[in-house]
C-alpha cells in the first residue's frame, strides 16, 4: 500500500428500499339530487379508522463511482483523506500497490411523512346526479440499504 495517492474507481451497488408504517386515512362526502328537478335526494359521509398500506421492498443494482484521496498517518497505519462516491439511486483491500477494492455500506431511514389530499367528484347521469369530497392523508416512511464493491486505481 502507498503512504499517500489519488484514485478512481467504478463498481456496482446492491440497493433494497422498504416502505413501512404506511397508512391511508379518508372520508368521502356524497350528495345525490335528481338532475332533472335539482332535489335532494339523499346525502352522507364514510369513512373509517386508519388503513395500513402493504408496499412490497424495492430492490436494484446500481452503478457506483468514486474517487478520492488517502495518506497515511505517520508512523501508523491509519489513513486520513477524502472519498467522493456516488452510487446512482445513489472496507478497503489492496490487491496490490496500485489497484484495491472498497466496500461500502449505508443505512438510513426518513422521519415519518405525511401527505395530506382534497378531491371533489361530479357525476352527472340519469336519473341522479352525483358529486361529493374526498378528504384524507396518507403517511409512511422509508428504509433505505445500499451496499457498494468498486475496484479503484491509484495515481
Amino acid at each position: 500500500m502507498p503512504d499517500s495517492g489519488i484514485y478512481f474507481g467504478l463498481g456496482f451497488g446492491a440497493n433494497s428500499t422498504q416502505f413501512k408504517n404506511q397508512k391511508l386515512e379518508a372520508t368521502g362526502t356524497s350528495t345525490v339530487t335528481n338532475t332533472a328537478t335539482g332535489a335532494l335526494v339523499s346525502k352522507g359521509t364514510a369513512g373509517g379508522p386508519p388503513v395500513g398500506i402493504g408496499m412490497d421492498t424495492v430492490n436494484s443494482i446500481s452503478p457506483a463511482l468514486q474517487a478520492g484521496y488517502f495518506e497515511k498517518l505517520q508512523g501508523t497505519n491509519y489513513l486520513w483523506g477524502l472519498k467522493f462516491s456516488y452510487n446512482y439511486l445513489g472496507g478497503t483491500y489492496y490487491l496490490d500497490k496500485s489497484w484495491f477494492l472498497d466496500f461500502s455500506y449505508t443505512y438510513s431511514v426518513t422521519q415519518d411523512k405525511t401527505a395530506n389530499y382534497y378531491s371533489t367528484y361530479n357525476n352527472p347521469g340519469s336519473p341522479n346526479t352525483y358529486s361529493g369530497s374526498l378528504i384524507g392523508s396518507s403517511t409512511g416512511t422509508a428504509t433505505v440499504q445500499s451496499a457498494s464493491l468498486s475496484l479503484n486505481r491509484v495515481f
